[in-house]
């Protein structure tokens, strides 16, 4: 934000903080980051190998995210990030599951019940 002068509204902070492509600690940055990563551990073009629902997963939720930018709302600020919550879980329980060999929410739900 350094490049901006003068008064900073909260909704442009928002703003920076979920898009801005180059701040390491945006959530763009930083799901990009995350995508580029899972890539090298399961390239893509390998498809015999794990990992491909949540690779898929972080792809989409990468894009949904990119797509903000041409339609930020701040009034609509919490329900995006929510979403992203929810999904980073989703793809961290897929990962468990896929590469770990970890049951699921639901299974390990029920199996400690």
């Amino acid at each position: 934000m350094k490049r901006h002068q003068g008064r900073v509204s909260a909704d442009a902070v928002a703003h920076f903080l979920l898009l801005e492509p180059l701040f390491p600690r945006s959530v763009r940055f930083s799901l990009r980051a995350a995508d580029v990563r899972l890539a090298r551990i399961r390239p893509p073009e390998e498809e015999n190998l794990p990992g491909e629902a949540c690779q898929l997963r972080l792809v989409r939720l990468v894009a949904w995210v990119e797509s903000r930018e041409h339609d930020f709302d701040p009034a609509k600020l919490h329900p995006v990030l929510t979403t992203v919550v929810d999904e980073t879980s989703g793809i961290a329980e897929d990962i468990g599951r896929e590469f770990l060999g970890q049951p699921g929410r639901v299974a390990a739900q029920s199996q400690a019940q």
